[in-house]
């Protein structure tokens, strides 16, 4: 029976699928409800982590086995997860900012995972589905058990427009203080979403859009991982300098839309079996949505 037939609940029994999963996957409702944060409003940081760990739940990741996060920077909120469960399995860690990941990101990792195999992989998406050889080695063996991301497509959209517009000196420090609070940074990373929007670089979010689902489902198809878990929930600090700043609000739009281009694209992959979930992570105002995805074939 596949994880997204039989949907652990909070109390640790579990429910049989057809009492409540229509025959193609799982009710988005039921799931929505499993996965509900159980903190209050006050609690923001600790509501992502406890979803990381019901997403972790509902998918039955083993604790033992491999996962492959995407682009964290220094965010930790999916190895914290994956601490209160115990995992001692390999995380495979890919983002391209090397300085951030040796600085600042392998070292919480280790510390918060000090049983678990932290394996950094500096390179885009893209590139380490085509050239890291122990990725690689994993997908051809079938032991990815696990692809994750936690809210990365609106950096992944325009990081993609920067790398056409700025040097990667230039980009990498923009990334460096972008979600800094205050008014000036926000204008700052407003003016980038401009340059986006307004197709200054030749391109247009629709293009951007497609060539960021283009390398999500590549690589999943390409790694197959046994499931694929992509968080997307109201960013605090679009929603709190959007007023004054309208394009911050474009932003988050593009990321919405960019996620469903990519459960769109794995369903029509064939190969993967998808839902989206509605979250009430939007305790910043705005809604939510968790992309769940399960591979069909077997490798």
């Amino acid at each position: 029976m596949s994880s997204l037939e039989k949907v652990r609940i909070s109390s640790g029994s579990s429910v049989p699928a057809s009492q409540y999963l229509p025959a193609h996957g799982p009710r988005q409702s039921r799931i929505a409800e499993i996965m509900k944060p159980t903190l209050g409003p006050q609690n923001w940081r600790d509501n992502v982590v406890d979803s990381w760990r019901n997403v972790f739940t509902t998918l039955r990741v083993p604790m033992d086995g491999v996962v492959i996060e995407v682009a964290p920077g220094e965010g930790t909120n999916v190895p914290m997860a994956l601490a209160s469960m115990g995992f001692k399995g390999t995380l495979f860690v890919i983002d391209p900012a090397e300085d951030v990941m040796y600085a600042t990101t392998e070292p919480a990792y280790k510390k918060l995972l000090p049983e678990a195999r932290i394996i950094s992989v500096c390179q885009s998406l893209e590139d380490a589905r085509t050239r890291s050889e122990l990725i690689q080695h994993y997908a051809k063996k079938g032991l990815v058990d696990c692809l994750v991301a936690n809210h990365v497509l609106d950096d992944m959209l325009i990081g993609q427009h920067l790398s056409r517009t700025m040097t990667p000196s230039q980009a990498s420090l923009f990334f460096s203080n972008h979600y800094e609070n205050n008014l000036q940074t926000a204008a700052k990373t407003s003016l980038a979403w401009q340059g986006l929007l307004g197709r200054q670089d030749g391109t247009t979010p629709e293009g951007v859009r497609s060539s960021i689902a283009s390398e999500w489902v590549h690589f999943a198809c390409d790694v197959g991982p046994r499931t694929v878990a992509l968080a997307d929930y109201p960013s605090a600090y679009f929603l709190m300098y959007g007023d004054a700043l309208p394009a911050l609000k474009h932003a988050e739009i593009q990321a919405q839309l960019a996620q469903k281009q990519i459960t769109k694209s794995l369903t029509q992959s064939g190969i993967f079996s998808t839902t989206e979930v509605p979250t009430d992570l939007a305790l910043h105002g705005g809604t939510g949505c968790w992309l769940l995805a399960e591979r069909k074939i077997t490798k």
